[in-house]
């Protein structure tokens, strides 16, 4: 789990009274490989714009209070039903925005084990299964 050098900067200017971050809708997005930590909404490998894929719109509700740094998911994730193959998932990404190719990477974190989804499948993430560690 990484967040993007993107959101470090920003939350190091907030805190030290350099810049302002308001905190945006979240959205969750699925990726065939890493991203980096300078990645994008534009280039974060996430699953190609098809077969019925799309960002999952994921607000406060969504996520747990953060305790000892650690926050999870607190309700399930799930995205569309795959109207064809979308490929191995080996990462997920929040990102601030939830049109596709557009916005900011916030964090991103590797899926294990992979997870290949294919034409009828449904990415579904129980609560507790996504993990953001602010170590």
């Amino acid at each position: 789990m990484s967040f993007s050098d993107w959101f470090e900067n920003t939350l190091l200017n907030h805190i030290f009274s350099k810049g302002n971050y308001s905190p945006q809708m979240i959205y969750t997005g699925l990726c065939t490989n890493l991203p980096a930590d300078s990645s994008t909404g534009g280039n974060c490998n996430e699953v190609a714009n098809a077969y019925g894929y799309s960002r999952i719109q994921t607000s406060s509700a969504y996520w747990n209070t953060a305790v000892s740094g650690q926050l999870t998911n607190a309700l399930e994730i799930a995205f569309p039903i795959a109207l064809g193959t979308w490929g191995v998932i080996r990462a997920f990404v929040l990102l601030n925005s939830g049109s596709y190719g557009l916005g900011n990477v916030l964090i991103w974190g590797d899926i294990s084990p992979d997870r290949t989804i294919v034409v009828n499948y449904q990415a579904k993430f129980p609560p507790g299964s996504l993990v953001v560690v602010l170590d």
